[in-house]
């Protein structure tokens, strides 16, 4: 294993396997230590490999760890499971771009192959790698912000998705919940610890989908912080800001430009961060786990947390079925 850091940058041997919107948001992210791309549309993998200067290969060729050092699986959620189980029985650890799959069972089954194999398997979390969400953390840690009372996260914009593989159950494992929730659970489990109860409510309907297109998660944390996600593909949100901190002592209100802050020690409310940037998110987190997989160390997001967070969305969808409570049994 060959891994450095310097700055955000790192080296290393990466693959990649799936070109799509995200997947090419993740080859920029590799700069410096992509080796290789592969799609199921050969001629997208073939623009993305000359884009970058890396060879387009088979994907049965990613299997191999004298040759990658991390397989980064940016295709659909569906088709997880067919890729990420031989890598890791190969030897080749896996980040995978969330959902870690389409439902629990099948996330638990990775968990296994990971802890059977001793493969290391995380999910892709970029919220946690921004620099403002990092700087929270450090304030809820250090008490300025008093006892957390509620954290809100909100990811809501107007998108079109009729015919995108997001909106089709059988490739996503549903909605917006399971496709833009699980950032929010990701985020909320980062800042104030693992969801043990949820209540979820969907709908109504923005677009003709055969799945929900709008859905707010109210959770407990393991704390008792009251958590909210909001996530939608249908109306736009005004607000700049994404995800909010409120406790006893002071708040934080982190947007895509920059995050405010008051706290018990601040006369005034100040502001701190420079915002959020996909790419960058992205370079960091995979800086974050090349460095681990170097040092012979857990990546920071564990085969554990892929299986909190799916236990979390899984609850979500019994909850907004039955119209009550459930709990997630999410502390693993």
């Amino acid at each position: 294993m060959t891994a450095t850091v310097e700055g955000l940058v790192a080296t290393g041997r990466v693959g990649l396997i799936g070109t799509g919107g995200i997947g090419q948001a993740h080859a920029q992210a590799s700069a410096g230590s992509l080796s290789a791309v592969a799609d199921v549309n050969p001629v997208v993998a073939a623009a993305v490999a000359a884009e970058h200067g890396v060879e387009a290969l088979p994907v049965e060729a990613f299997a191999d760890p004298s040759r990658f050092d991390l397989v980064i699986v940016a295709s659909p959620p569906s088709t997880h499971p067919d890729i990420v189980e031989p890598l890791l029985r190969a030897g080749v650890p896996v980040m995978s771009e969330k959902p870690i799959a389409v439902d629990l069972p099948t996330a638990k089954r990775l968990a296994a192959v990971s802890a059977e194999t001793g493969t290391p398997l995380t999910m892709a979390t970029k919220f946690r790698f921004v620099d403002d969400v990092i700087q929270t953390k450090q304030l809820i840690e250090s008490g300025a912000l008093g006892d957390v009372v509620k954290v809100e996260v909100t990811f809501a914009g107007r998108v079109d998705m009729a015919g995108r593989w997001n909106s089709k159950p059988e490739i996503a494992g549903g909605g917006v919940l399971i496709d833009n929730a699980t950032h929010g659970v990701d985020l909320v489990r980062y800042l104030v610890g693992d969801i043990v109860e949820v209540s979820t409510a969907t709908g109504p309907a923005g677009q003709p989908l055969a799945v929900e297109d709008s859905a707010t998660l109210l959770a407990y944390t393991s704390r008792g912080v009251l958590a909210q996600v909001d996530v939608t593909w249908s109306f736009r949100r005004l607000s700049p800001v994404y995800c909010a901190v409120y406790g006893t002592e002071g708040s934080v209100e982190i947007g895509w430009q920059g995050a405010r802050a008051s706290t018990a020690t601040a006369t005034e409310p100040y502001s701190f961060g420079s915002g959020y940037g996909k790419v960058s998110s992205l370079r960091a987190n995979l800086a974050a786990v090349l460095t681990a997989l170097a040092n012979g160390e857990a990546p920071p997001v564990t085969a554990a947390d892929d299986v909190a967070a799916a236990a979390v969305i899984d609850a979500g969808y019994v909850s907004a079925q039955r119209g009550t409570w459930t709990t997630t049994g999410a502390a693993v």
